[in-house]
């Protein structure tokens, strides 16, 4: 009787620490809601024709906060101009550009003493009419001359 208790009571604390281990991995991660947007206002050139959300990740550990939504504009071409037009407005600039993609750097607001860069990724899916933004991030290019 004695084993079968301490057994039990050591089944027990390793189900109660492997849930509490769990619990601590998801909880960096977390899935976007829409109101949290409004917390977000650098994301406001990224969001041209947003007719809805859905939220994807929401990394607490590396700042990686992505989502996606529907959008009223029907082309690539259109949508990307206009987020252009409306990011460069407010300091961010065009890193790379693909037919169904861009990327845009401008220095951190989060953590304005470091030398970090956050880059927004914006990408098309023209079949579904939807947007996924992906902000992150990235490390500012070395300051010192690379030697050759």
């Amino acid at each position: 009787m004695w084993l079968s208790r301490g057994l039990t009571i050591s089944v027990s604390t390793v189900l109660l620490v492997g849930v509490a281990l769990l619990l601590t991995i998801w909880l960096d991660t977390t899935v976007p809601r829409e109101s949290d947007l409004t917390k977000q206002p650098e994301l406001a050139p990224f969001l041209v024709g947003r007719q809805g959300f859905r939220g994807i990740e929401f990394n607490l550990d590396t700042n990686r906060y992505s989502f996606a939504y529907p959008t009223s504009v029907p082309k690539s071409e259109v949508l990307f101009a206009q987020v252009r037009s409306a990011a460069e407005s407010q300091g961010w600039k065009l890193a790379a550009a693909t037919e169904r993609e861009q990327s845009y750097v401008r220095k951190s607001t989060a953590y304005p003493a470091a030398s970090d860069l956050d880059r927004v990724t914006i990408s098309y899916n023209a079949a579904k009419r939807e947007v996924t933004v992906l902000r992150e991030r990235a490390e500012a290019p070395s300051q010192t001359p690379s030697k050759q």
